[in-house]
């Protein structure tokens, strides 16, 4: 089924219903500054009085953002204030919202959030077109800071309408800032639960989407603007106790355990608060020791063991990490003395202890009681110290340590998978010293690797392996990295055969070639002034930036547009000193050119202004 998204919709009244079209329900706690704008793009939609209800809960604010609602609300027929005593999470007061709400939809808006342009008109005209209980839509980030929280962005590749929501990712965004159908949040009795401030939306969006005929996704543009705060005070960074997220995560997998699924759809939903990061991990760590009493610790291993053991599988198992898989596996064993030391190693922000098992050649995690702990996730954690060029060959340094491990490797290369055909090339590598430290057994390794050895052109990734016996781990290679490593593209041969360059994820990669442009990667660090310092007769700039190809620097006067070259020394490979002519003064006015061995050039500053050191 297809639909088209209307830009600009026309939602006529029922004059025989005295029901809004949509109540927008707005939780407020402590938000002076931010309320009034987040009203107005609520009363800007392209919506009458008659359509739109505005519910607005005060949760016991301390500030003056009763008083600003309030007066906002002497313009605004369709506007209701309720204020409840502080509750200390936004459920209590979405909770009250819905109970007041008359809309045939609702939508749920954070009090320092806004909605984009025509928004709610879109919604409502896709929610009445398909039928779907829950439209899900794209939300931008905008504001002074970066989230604490990142934006949902699986379930928004592409709009999806009337569909399933486990098959078309829906259920990886959890947030309750979407529409719903009013009816269907009454008639299931679903609410928001009380008690946890972070996360409590989960369980109430998992409901509306199982009691939904279906979903629909929103995203060809951004309907819904989240605020990054710099105050610090929003919940989701303050962030919750262990005792909290432990209501969290059993609440959540209570509600999916409640529905009659196939292990293959439910397994998706349960990663989320079982082997995710947002899962068994915000309960059991050190805090887990001192926020819970032994005969609490008990209660909670046992709820867990009973909630979680049946529904555990091998699939499930294998999207954690090696701390979730561990952690997995005790509760499903009901082992309490095993998980509180798995917690005091965690919370002493250590690795839990490896060590091979010579039968089955895996590394193992031995608990207290019961047997060893295997099939487990590692990550090997390298790093990259050095990378030289020298004709056509690359050869790179560097640092690599199994977690938790105090037996070193017997061997270490860099192997270069095709991209493409996953044909793979070994290089000549060695391990030039080993060494233990409390991450476990390092080792320093070195790699050379002849270019012209790989025949198939396009991008090779470089990966690092480590071998015990016939144990064998590997992992991309190249994001940790030295910080005055060069990450600008490094180009070889004549004519430019080989390009060097570090994907965006900061790995390390080549392409045979190049088969690709480059330039896109060359600007992202663009060279900027930072600083100055003087010497007896001249002033001389700092510039940082992705340098390791300039090759010339030229001095352009603002006034005539006249050139010079300038001199210049290279100080590391990001960082370059420019030396001024005599007559530069802080009140000249002038742009430094530079220029690479490529022919891109850049203008490090058009102030035209010397900074003052």
């Amino acid at each position: 089924m297809t639909y088209e998204i209307a830009q600009s919709a026309s939602v006529s009244p029922d004059s025989a219903d005295s029901h809004f079209d949509v109540s927008v329900i707005i939780p407020v706690y402590n938000c002076e500054r931010y309320i009034a704008e987040t009203l107005q793009s609520v009363f800007d939609q392209k919506l009458g009085e008659y359509l739109l209800e505005v519910i607005v809960v005060d949760d016991g604010s301390t500030d003056d953002s009763l008083n600003i609602m309030t007066e906002i609300a002497k313009s605004h027929s369709n506007m209701t204030i309720e204020s409840i005593p502080n509750s200390g999470s936004a459920s209590a007061p979405r909770n009250r919202g819905l109970e007041l709400a008359t809309g045939e939809y609702v939508f749920f808006l954070d009090a320092d959030d806004k909605l984009a342009d025509g928004a709610l008109e879109t919604l409502l005209t896709v929610a009445r077109e398909t039928g779907s209980g829950v439209i899900a839509c794209k939300l931008g980030p905008f504001g002074p800071s970066k989230r604490a929280s990142a934006l949902p962005s699986r379930a928004f590749k592409k709009s999806q309408f009337a569909v399933d929501f486990i098959d078309s990712k829906a259920y990886t965004t959890l947030g309750a800032l979407k529409l719903f159908q009013t009816s269907i949040l009454k008639e299931h009795k679903i609410q928001f639960p009380p008690g946890y401030a972070v996360g409590e939306d989960q369980p109430f969006t998992m409901l509306a989407y199982f009691h939904s005929p279906h979903v629909t996704i929103l995203s060809d543009r951004i309907y819904y603007w989240a605020r990054g705060r710099d105050d610090g005070t929003n919940v989701t960074s303050i962030g919750q106790p262990a005792t909290e997220h432990y209501k969290k995560i059993k609440r959540l997998i209570e509600v999916i355990a409640s529905f009659d699924l196939p292990a293959e759809r439910r397994d998706p939903l349960l990663e989320r608060p079982t082997v995710a990061p947002s899962g068994f991990r915000t309960v059991f760590g050190g805090s887990f020791l001192t926020l819970f009493d032994a005969q609490q610790r008990k209660e909670v291993v046992n709820e867990l063991h009973k909630l979680v053991g049946p529904l555990m599988t091998k699939s499930l198992r294998a999207k954690g990490n090696l701390e979730s898989q561990i952690i997995a596996d005790l509760l499903c064993r009901n082992d309490v003395e095993s998980l509180e030391q798995v917690c005091r190693v965690l919370g002493e922000r250590e690795p839990l202890p490896l060590e091979l098992d010579h039968e089955t050649q895996q590394f193992v995690y031995r608990p207290i009681r019961g047997k060893a702990i295997g099939d487990l996730t590692l990550s090997i954690d390298p790093y990259l110290a050095q990378i030289e060029f020298s004709g056509m060959s690359v050869r790179v340094r560097g640092t690599a340590v199994l977690p938790g491990s105090a037996l070193p490797p017997d061997r270490a290369s860099i192997v270069w998978v095709h991209r493409r055909s996953n044909e793979q090339f070994i290089a000549p590598s060695s391990i030039d010293a080993r060494y233990r430290t409390e991450r476990g057994c390092c080792i320093e390794f070195s790699s050379q690797l002849d270019t012209e050895r790989l025949e198939l052109s396009s991008e090779w990734d470089s990966f690092i392996e480590l071998q015990w016996g016939s144990y064998v781990a590997r992992e991309r290679f190249g994001k940790a990295k030295g910080k005055g490593l060069s990450t600008q593209p490094v180009f070889m041969g004549n004519p430019k055969s080989v390009a060097v360059f570090f994907t965006k994820f900061g790995n390390l990669s080549l392409d045979i070639g190049p088969t690709r442009e480059y330039a896109k990667l060359l600007s992202n660090s663009h060279p900027q002034v930072v600083g100055s310092f003087p010497s007896p007769k001249r002033q001389s700039v700092i510039v940082e930036g992705q340098l390791a190809n300039i090759v010339d620097a030229t001095l352009v006067y603002a006034s005539t547009s006249k050139e010079r070259q300038l001199e210049w020394h290279r100080l590391t490979s990001t960082c370059i000193a420019i030396v001024l002519p005599r007559g530069i003064t802080q009140n000249s006015r002038y742009a430094i050119r530079l220029s690479d061995a490529t022919g891109n050039q850049y203008t490090v500053t058009d102030t035209g202004r010397v900074p003052k050191s």
